[in-house]
């Protein structure tokens, strides 16, 4: 019999998987998904990471020859650890010596503790982008180990957002990259701390947690209404864009957060008396619907034209007038979701 160190019941968030049945987007990115798996498995209520972001659309048209050019930035209010504290989970960064990385992870797993390793996908088996083609730092969420086989138990994203079963050997190979600096710890042991400070009430964190999130949005409203206007700049220069096989990433990756934002608003709808939001939500929901709609119709003309070689002045106009409206949407969406903190932060 296989000698298996496990954690019990432990389960890789799906709410996105709920909410949009037919796609496998993440919460924001990767590092926010393993967050919310590791909230559920400790059973913390997950609206401190919820509500500690806001999204801010940027454009630059000097990297148009490149990658980041545009892209919907993910702004953190406070850093991720210190969000898990307060929800009294702590964040234990290290770096152990590649020989004892499996002692360690042995260690964090029979303490009940699941484990987070930063890894370069270049060496991840299964990554159709990545491997043996060119690196990037990923983490991953550890929950088991199986001494006999030698395999590793984790949840990932290497095709969808679920459990794999990995060879300990690949994953030690992608934790020895040199990608990975010397003094960026790739070591996170996630712990419990029930007695670490008193447990609050729920419902006045969640108060707290809104009334928050109004004051840094509110803090931001320049910020974010500024790179807004950065989607005109993505009509203007689309023409260039679509050139550049990249764009097919940069518009799934605004899909998902945008789909994000929505999971944040239902978040809240379901914290909240629904008699006091009722016009609000029907208003601010066709207008987020809306958006994902729109960009999800762009990344399809987009893709197709691609793909096929056939990218011409008819796919390029159907794509800027559907960004043009775009802007005006997002301009209705912020201020339609102003709206709704002012209500539910009374």
């Amino acid at each position: 019999m296989d000698k298996i160190i496990s954690l019990t019941d432990f389960q890789y968030f799906n709410g996105m998987k709920k909410m949009f049945p037919h796609s496998n987007h993440p919460f924001l990115n990767c590092s926010h998904n393993s967050l919310m798996t590791i909230a559920d498995y400790f059973k913390k209520d997950k609206f401190s990471i919820v509500n500690n972001f806001t999204t801010i659309y940027r454009f630059d048209k000097d990297k148009l020859g490149s990658t980041d050019y545009f892209k919907l930035d993910i702004l953190n209010f406070k850093r991720l650890d210190q969000v898990m504290d307060e929800m009294c989970i702590s964040m234990n960064f290290t770096s152990p010596h590649i020989d004892s990385l499996q002692s360690e992870i042995i260690s964090s797993l029979s303490k009940g503790n699941p484990v987070s390793l930063v890894i370069d996908l270049y060496y991840q088996r299964g990554r159709e982008f990545y491997f043996n083609k060119k690196h990037g730092l990923h983490p991953i969420l550890v929950y088991g180990f199986n001494l006999t086989t030698n395999e590793v138990y984790i949840v990932d994203d290497i095709t969808e957002y679920k459990k794999y079963v990995v060879p300990f050997t690949e994953i030690k190979k992608a934790c020895m990259s040199e990608e990975i600096k010397p003094d960026e710890p790739y070591f996170i042991e996630f712990i419990n701390n029930v007695n670490y400070h008193h447990e609050r009430d729920p419902k006045e964190m969640l108060h707290e947690s809104i009334k928050r999130l109004k004051d840094n949005m509110l803090n931001h409203q320049d910020e974010i209404i500024e790179g807004i206007q950065s989607i005109s700049l993505l009509a203007d220069f689309y023409g260039d864009s679509i050139t550049n096989e990249d764009i097919i990433e940069t518009l799934s990756s605004t899909i998902y957060r945008k789909c994000s934002e929505k999971f944040r608003l239902v978040a809240l709808y379901e914290q909240l008396n629904p008699d006091l939001i009722h016009t609000t939500k029907e208003e601010i929901d066709l207008i987020i619907n809306e958006i994902i709609m729109d960009w999800t119709n762009i990344r399809a003309i987009t893709t197709k034209a691609i793909f096929s070689q056939n990218i011409n002045s008819d796919t390029v106009r159907k794509c800027v007038q559907l960004i043009r409206h775009l802007h005006d949407k997002e301009i209705k969406f912020i201020k339609q979701f102003y709206n709704l903190l002012n209500i539910l932060a009374i």
